[in-house]
């Protein structure tokens, strides 16, 4: 601390000259390149530091209470080489720079404790270079506009998926007016509450309640929230104090808007917005935060899950199906089906928004043309397996349609079980199919009525369970379009669109075919979803050596291969140019499974089952480093 050990005489003589000025939320303090002329202590909140590299902003550490900042600009009488901004509202004490010379002049103890600081803080920046960044600590609201008993109910639930996916301490402030507060409904009896006494340290401290489950719980006066007594300050002094204890606060606010809900929401960094399915979703009331809707159908609603993309914009929202024998045991017996149940429909999407909350939201892109995509299928078996969960998905080609299936919500064993049937159709593709005046040089109308069995013609991209991207490529300017809205069925019959096998096809005003010629594994697509951790699995290959064809003709998915050479000769010259580009746009993954088909062609769909075996020990292969990288993530934020 700035002060540590001097003489209380200086302390007496100093503090009345120190100016106290209190900054809201997102307030800046400083800014880097300005003109210096104070130190900085903060007495409470929390204040994040930032400096500018060449093309972003980098966030260099989060101060809390008892912490300074700005001595390098007062000690050289130089600019500021960082820029402070306020995360909860502070209360910062500002010493001047003719005081500051005047009290190291006459007690140098100060410029010691700075001295300490400022080598704690390059060793600090030295092992940045070698380890990953700890997360920044996070505050959660659970907000619905209406009063419903889902609320509580999610909140407690976020709070303990949230605790058993990260294993870090998450706490919960309980700040509803009504009854009853979950102290009462988790039975941990009648707690003390803040709001009655100054909010410090030692009162949060005297005020906290661990569950059996693991997760802590601080209360704030109902009756004083109803009246109106609790104050922004000691609203944000006491999420300041929190955040020095856990990773995650998790705040139950209450429906009503009053200052005290506006002001807990205004704190947050995370929203989780629960909203009936057929209303639109108040997000227009939020600026800063971050927003996850969920969307519930209420009691005695008529709406369905089927009308999702006439209310809701989102590609696959999040829809948080009301359990209420889970509910009942909770209000009434305190069971938390978080910690009771984690295979039920409304667990898993509670554990959705928890890994949403935590950065741990997994994103798959699957690249790989015609039969050597169907390795996908054995990865997502390992993956299901080892209960590892998928959020969103972008695919081309095969891993479109792959993609798609699994995105609807078919297990991994079923896709296998479907393709393996598929060796009953061939083939579905011949000399019958030959049809070169519509821009493609054979119909496609077999293989779409084989995808249509799979995927509905009905079906679109709001209907899924899982987010999805599908990559095409507008035939005009060669720009990737990534389809996430509109037909399921439409956008895949474009990804499989291989330019000179198949027409493009006419999605909207746009001539689309397959995008792997220039996107095959999309990692890049995962990232403009947000995704945290980069999952891609790449089953191009180079070119090898046709297998020499059987006595009788070779019939399987292509039928009659020999008789269409050209299709060959085709698919073949974009091969490598295939296999060369997903190497490289896969260096941006964090880990990418590459199965070995090497022995297999792109029509070889009658060897379907070696395929997906070659996908499976793959992934087996890379299993341990997707734990441990996903082992780090709970952790460490993304460097």
């Amino acid at each position: 601390m700035l002060f540590s050990n001097v003489k209380v005489s200086e302390l007496r003589r100093i503090l009345p000259k120190l100016q106290n000025v209190y900054y809201p939320r997102s307030a800046v303090i400083c800014r880097e390149g300005e003109r210096g002329s104070c130190v900085y202590l903060i007495l409470s909140g929390q204040v994040k530091l930032t400096v500018t590299e060449a093309t972003h902003t980098k966030t260099l550490a989060y101060l809390n209470a008892g912490d300074f900042f700005g001595e390098s600009a007062v000690l050289g009488n130089e600019t500021r080489t960082v820029t402070a901004e306020v995360v909860i509202d502070a209360e910062i004490l500002q010493l001047g720079q003719n005081h500051f010379d005047e009290l190291v002049e006459r007690d140098p103890t100060i410029l010691h404790n700075i001295i300490r600081s400022l080598d704690l803080r390059i060793r600090m920046d030295t092992l940045g270079l070698f380890q990953p960044q700890a997360k920044p600590n996070e505050i959660v609201a659970i907000y619905s506009p209406r009063k419903v008993s889902l609320k509580t109910f999610t909140a407690v639930n976020v709070a303990v998926s949230l605790l058993h996916q990260t294993n870090l301490p998450v706490v919960i402030l309980d700040m509803t007016l009504n009854d009853p507060v979950i102290a009462d409904i988790l039975k941990i009896g009648i707690p003390p509450v803040i709001g009655v006494e100054g909010i410090t340290a030692d009162t949060v401290q005297q005020v906290l309640r661990r569950h059996a489950s693991g997760i802590h719980l601080v209360t704030i006066a109902p009756d004083l929230l109803r009246a109106g007594k609790i104050s922004r300050e000691e609203i944000a002094g006491t999420l300041s104090l929190l955040k020095t204890l856990f990773q995650y606060v998790v705040i139950n606010t209450s429906t009503e808007i009053s200052n005290n809900t506006f002001e807990a929401l205004d704190l947050s960094d995370t929203v989780v917005l629960l909203s009936p399915l057929g209303e639109e979703a108040p997000v227009g009331m939020f600026d800063h935060q971050e927003i996850i809707t969920a969307y519930y159908v209420p009691r005695g609603s008529s709406a369905i899950t089927a009308n999702v993309e006439r209310v809701t914009p989102e590609m696959a929202p999040i829809l948080l199906p009301i359990d209420e024998v889970a509910e009942r045991r909770f209000y009434e017996q305190g069971e938390i089906l978080a910690e009771v149940d984690t295979t039920t429909k409304t667990s898993q999407v509670i554990q959705k928004i928890a890994r949403h909350v935590a950065g741990l939201q997994i994103g798959l892109a699957l690249g790989g043309l015609a039969a050597r995509g169907l390795s996908h299928i054995g990865v997502l078996k390992v993956l299901e397996e080892h209960q590892i969960p998928i959020d969103m998905i972008a695919g081309s080609n095969t891993g479109a349609v792959i993609g798609a299936a699994y995105a609807l919500g078919m297990s991994a064993d079923e896709l296998e079980k479907t393709v393996l049937q598929w060796e009953s159709h061939l083939p579905l593709l011949s000399v019958r199919d030959v049809n070169p005046f519509r821009g493609g040089f054979l119909s496609h109308h077999r293989i779409m009525k084989l995808i249509a069995s799979v995927i509905p013609p009905d079906m679109t991209f709001q209907d899924l369970k899982i987010p999805l991207r599908i990559i095409t490529m507008t035939l005009d300017t060669g720009q990737e379009v990534a389809l996430s809205s509109g037909s399921l069925l439409k956008a895949l019959e474009a990804s499989i669109a291989i330019p000179g096998v198949f027409a493009p096809v006419k999605y909207g005003d746009q001539f689309l075919i397959d995008g792997a010629i220039i996107n095959p594994v999309p990692i890049s697509d995962l990232v403009e979803m947000h995704a945290d951790i980069l999952v891609g699995v790449n089953s191009f290959a180079p070119l090898t050596p046709s297998y020499p064809p059987p006595p009788k003709a070779y019939i399987n998915l292509v039928g009659y291969a020999e008789k269409l050479k050209m299709i060959d000769i085709i698919i073949r010259s974009f091969q490598n140019l295939q296999y060369e580009i997903s190497t490289a746009k896969s260096m941006i993954a964090d880990i990418t499974i590459m199965p070995e088909v090497l022995g297999y062609s792109w029509s070889h769909f009658d060897k379907a089952a070696g395929i997906i075996e070659s996908g499976r020990k793959a992934a087996e292969n890379m299993l341990p480093e997707l734990k441990r990288i996903i082992e780090s993530r709970r952790k460490f934020k993304k460097l």
